[in-house]
């Protein structure tokens, strides 16, 4: 019967009304469901996109970022730095990070460690620096952390917290506070004054800002996952690691 009525509305030359199209299907309910049956992606998308405006545009930008990790890698690592996990990982989390002033820092870093808990085998973190201001104070703690970090992990959270703490000492010592503050900890100050130096002379941080921004980084936290930058702020770190273990798979390197 409805495809009758529909027929009717083609054979007379005309399109149907709103009304005329509504009066069908309050009709002939089986239309839509027919519908539905024959494609039902489809259905739940339009639905979708109907519900939420912006779902569009994220289903745009997910297409993207899924052409972005069929080419990506797991990048090249210079050992000397900061790493956490196996450095023959088929994911490589590269955080840019702040030890100065970002205190959302601590928490998208919190984000990327639960990541190498629940994939041990298969995931390695990477420090890199983006100090949020550009200034002194920042550029040496960033150089500070990064030569107390190649001794012990561990002590990098100790220094952070007690800079975080101690900002007008900062500001009134600059590095001698961190030069005080290194001596509390348990670190081999003379393995850590050689690093310094090494780091100084590489100008490692300023590297990492370029690198940062090439990647499209602004601003601490942010994230590079084999090649792919996401803002640290909110990183959907684990989609991002299934789908590249999954393609992992799919080519036989897993």
């Amino acid at each position: 019967m409805w495809k009758i009525s529909i027929a009717s509305f083609l054979l007379a030359g005309c399109a149907p009304s709103t009304e005329e199209l509504k009066k069908v299907f309050a009709e002939n309910p089986d239309i839509v469901f027919t519908a539905i049956e024959k494609d039902p992606e489809r259905f739940v998308d339009l639905t979708k996109q109907a519900i939420n405006p912006d779902y569009r545009q994220r289903q745009k930008e997910s297409a993207q970022e899924n052409e972005r990790l069929k080419k990506a890698e797991a990048p090249i690592v210079d050992e000397k730095r900061i790493s956490l996990g196996p450095k023959n990982a088929a994911v490589t989390i590269i955080i840019f990070s702040d030890f100065l002033t970002c205190y959302k820092c601590p928490q998208a870093e919190e984000g990327a460690l639960q990541m190498l808990q629940r994939f041990p085998n298969q995931v390695r973190i990477v420090y890199r620096h983006l100090p949020a201001s550009r200034g002194k104070d920042a550029i040496q703690a960033a150089e500070y952390v990064e030569a107390i970090g190649r001794q012990d992990f561990k002590m990098v959270a100790l220094f952070r917290e007690r800079v975080f703490a101690n900002h007008g000492r900062v500001r009134n010592e600059g590095e001698a506070y961190f030069k005080s503050l290194t001596r509390k900890l348990d670190v081999d100050m003379a393995r850590l004054h050689s690093d310094l130096a090494e780091i100084r002379q590489e100008k490692l941080v300023k590297k990492d800002i370029d690198e940062a921004a090439k990647q499209g980084a602004k601003t601490p936290p942010f994230f590079v996952v084999n090649g792919v930058g996401v803002s640290g702020k909110a990183a959907p770190l684990e989609n991002l690691i299934n789908k590249i273990l999954s393609q992992e798979k799919k080519k036989g390197d897993l």
